[in-house]
Protein backbone atom coordinates (compact mmCIF):
# COMPACT_ATOMS: atom_id res chain seq x y z
CA UNK A 1 0.00 0.00 0.00
CA UNK A 2 2.74 2.09 1.08
CA UNK A 3 4.73 2.05 -2.57
CA UNK A 4 1.28 2.32 -4.37
CA UNK A 5 0.47 5.68 -2.61
CA UNK A 6 4.53 6.62 -3.22
CA UNK A 7 3.86 6.03 -6.65
CA UNK A 8 0.93 7.84 -7.11
CA UNK A 9 2.54 10.67 -5.43
CA UNK A 10 5.36 10.92 -7.75
CA UNK A 11 3.04 10.23 -11.02
CA UNK A 12 0.88 13.52 -10.04
CA UNK A 13 4.25 15.39 -9.41
CA UNK A 14 5.62 14.63 -12.31
CA UNK A 15 2.25 15.42 -14.35
CA UNK A 16 2.37 18.68 -12.44
CA UNK A 17 6.00 19.52 -13.04
CA UNK A 18 5.33 18.29 -17.13
CA UNK A 19 2.21 20.61 -17.05
CA UNK A 20 4.06 23.56 -16.21
CA UNK A 21 6.98 23.62 -17.97
CA UNK A 22 5.18 22.27 -21.38
CA UNK A 23 1.94 24.39 -21.30
CA UNK A 24 3.56 28.11 -20.73
CA UNK A 25 1.52 30.05 -23.55
CA UNK A 26 3.71 31.36 -25.82
CA UNK A 27 2.23 35.20 -25.44
CA UNK A 28 3.58 35.05 -22.30
CA UNK A 29 6.16 38.11 -21.54
CA UNK A 30 9.11 38.04 -20.19
CA UNK A 31 11.86 40.97 -19.81
CA UNK A 32 14.59 41.10 -22.08
CA UNK A 33 18.22 42.08 -20.11
CA UNK A 34 19.91 43.86 -22.31
CA UNK A 35 19.57 47.74 -23.40
CA UNK A 36 21.83 49.47 -25.72
CA UNK A 37 21.41 53.22 -25.65
CA UNK A 38 20.52 54.22 -29.22
CA UNK A 39 23.63 56.48 -29.84
CA UNK A 40 26.14 53.52 -29.47
CA UNK A 41 24.65 51.80 -32.20
CA UNK A 42 25.79 52.30 -35.93
CA UNK A 43 23.22 49.87 -38.32
CA UNK A 44 22.77 51.76 -41.61
CA UNK A 45 20.00 54.29 -42.14
CA UNK A 46 19.60 53.67 -45.98
CA UNK A 47 15.65 54.89 -45.82
CA UNK A 48 16.37 57.66 -43.71
CA UNK A 49 13.73 56.85 -40.99
CA UNK A 50 13.68 58.97 -37.95
CA UNK A 51 11.00 59.63 -35.11
CA UNK A 52 9.11 62.49 -35.60
CA UNK A 53 10.47 66.03 -34.07
CA UNK A 54 8.82 66.94 -30.77
CA UNK A 55 9.24 67.80 -27.14
CA UNK A 56 9.92 64.45 -25.40
CA UNK A 57 12.61 63.14 -24.14
CA UNK A 58 12.64 59.67 -22.54
CA UNK A 59 13.30 58.86 -18.95
CA UNK A 60 13.89 55.06 -18.60
CA UNK A 61 12.58 52.44 -20.60
CA UNK A 62 11.82 48.38 -20.04
CA UNK A 63 12.07 46.15 -22.99
CA UNK A 64 9.78 42.51 -23.19
CA UNK A 65 8.99 39.76 -25.73
CA UNK A 66 7.10 36.70 -25.80
CA UNK A 67 8.19 33.40 -27.13
CA UNK A 68 6.21 33.89 -29.94
CA UNK A 69 7.97 37.24 -31.18
CA UNK A 70 5.89 39.89 -29.91
CA UNK A 71 7.81 42.96 -28.79
CA UNK A 72 7.03 45.71 -26.41
CA UNK A 73 8.54 48.39 -24.02
CA UNK A 74 7.19 50.07 -21.34
CA UNK A 75 8.56 53.46 -21.91
CA UNK A 76 8.17 56.53 -19.60
CA UNK A 77 7.73 59.66 -22.01
CA UNK A 78 8.75 63.33 -20.46
CA UNK A 79 7.20 66.28 -22.44
CA UNK A 80 10.31 68.84 -21.76
CA UNK A 81 7.99 71.88 -22.81
CA UNK A 82 6.18 74.10 -20.59
CA UNK A 83 3.27 73.43 -22.16
CA UNK A 84 0.36 70.70 -23.13
CA UNK A 85 1.42 68.45 -26.31
CA UNK A 86 0.56 65.16 -27.99
CA UNK A 87 2.80 62.28 -28.19
CA UNK A 88 1.46 60.06 -31.03
CA UNK A 89 3.35 56.47 -32.22
CA UNK A 90 5.55 58.64 -34.87
CA UNK A 91 7.60 60.33 -31.62
CA UNK A 92 9.11 57.08 -30.50
CA UNK A 93 10.86 54.00 -32.43
CA UNK A 94 12.08 51.20 -31.60
CA UNK A 95 15.71 49.22 -33.17
CA UNK A 96 15.44 45.65 -33.68
CA UNK A 97 18.80 43.33 -33.46
CA UNK A 98 18.91 43.18 -37.25
CA UNK A 99 19.21 47.55 -37.84
CA UNK A 100 15.15 47.34 -38.27
CA UNK A 101 13.43 50.48 -37.24
CA UNK A 102 9.55 50.71 -36.27
CA UNK A 103 7.54 52.75 -34.59
CA UNK A 104 4.57 51.25 -31.96
CA UNK A 105 1.40 50.29 -33.29
CA UNK A 106 -0.47 52.90 -31.39
CA UNK A 107 0.04 55.83 -29.65
CA UNK A 108 -1.94 59.21 -28.99
CA UNK A 109 -1.38 61.06 -25.32
CA UNK A 110 -1.70 64.50 -24.04
CA UNK A 111 0.82 65.43 -21.99
CA UNK A 112 0.86 68.34 -19.90
CA UNK A 113 4.10 70.72 -19.39
CA UNK A 114 6.78 68.87 -18.21
CA UNK A 115 4.55 65.75 -17.32
CA UNK A 116 6.18 62.59 -16.86
CA UNK A 117 3.57 59.11 -18.72
CA UNK A 118 4.52 55.76 -18.15
CA UNK A 119 2.77 53.37 -21.32
CA UNK A 120 3.32 50.04 -22.27
CA UNK A 121 3.11 50.11 -26.13
CA UNK A 122 3.35 47.13 -28.98
CA UNK A 123 5.99 46.87 -31.59
CA UNK A 124 4.48 44.58 -33.89
CA UNK A 125 5.93 40.45 -33.96
CA UNK A 126 9.84 40.43 -35.33
CA UNK A 127 11.79 37.45 -35.94
CA UNK A 128 14.77 39.77 -33.62
CA UNK A 129 14.55 41.83 -30.69
CA UNK A 130 14.60 45.43 -29.67
CA UNK A 131 17.74 47.00 -28.79
CA UNK A 132 17.10 50.45 -27.61
CA UNK A 133 13.85 52.78 -28.10
CA UNK A 134 14.17 56.39 -28.92
CA UNK A 135 13.25 60.02 -29.81
CA UNK A 136 14.85 62.49 -31.86
CA UNK A 137 16.43 63.84 -28.44
CA UNK A 138 18.33 61.23 -28.70
CA UNK A 139 20.15 61.58 -31.50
Amino acid sequence: MKSYLLLITTLVFSFHTFASNNHKPKNTLSVDSVTIPHSNLRFENDGNIYPKQGDFTIASYVLMSSESGERWATITFKNESSGQRFLSKDHVMAIFADGARRTPKSLRQRLDGHENLTVTLFFGKHKFPILSIFTDHSY
